[in-house]
């Protein structure tokens, strides 16, 4: 995706300059959600934007790994849609976490609740993927970072 490629990018000048100030990748983030935001209002309506915004404009990296990871299950439809929405409820709900972070400045607090919401999205995996695959989910899940 052009707003993924273009915030990693960014984000990597910043990194190469030796920069750890979080605001400023905080707002490369925000200003690529904007964009990301205009192009789809080319083409959807206003809820159906807010609606994609909700995941895509996170630019959770955890969501490119888990759905890395799913595609290469080879899960028949059904299966795959169900983890879909699984994958994008966590999404949306560890966005919503890593706000109230923000604005508390309590990130170490969080971490019990992120583990919380990481073990809900594994249950809801139990009953759609096979043991074997669910041992490599919860493996790439757990990763933290960059992809």
């Amino acid at each position: 995706m052009k707003a993924r490629k273009s915030l990693t990018d960014a984000r990597q000048a910043l990194r190469s300059e030796g920069s750890r100030d979080f605001q400023a990748y905080r707002d490369l983030s925000d200003k690529e959600s904007k964009k990301l935001e205009g192009e789809l209002a080319k083409f959807l309506k206003e809820k159906q934007v807010t609606k994609a915004m909700e995941s895509l404009g996170t630019f959770n990296t955890s969501w490119d790994r888990m759905l890395d990871a799913l595609a290469g299950y080879k899960l028949e439809d059904k299966q795959l849609n169900k983890a879909l929405d699984k994958v994008n409820a966590y999404v949306i709900d560890s966005a919503k976490l890593m706000q109230e972070a923000r604005e508390s400045g309590s990130y170490r607090e969080m971490r019990p609740k992120f583990q919380e919401l990481r073990d809900k999205l594994d249950k809801a995996m139990e009953g759609i993927l096979a043991a074997e695959q669910l041992e490599q989910w919860k493996q790439v899940a757990a990763r933290r970072g960059r992809s």
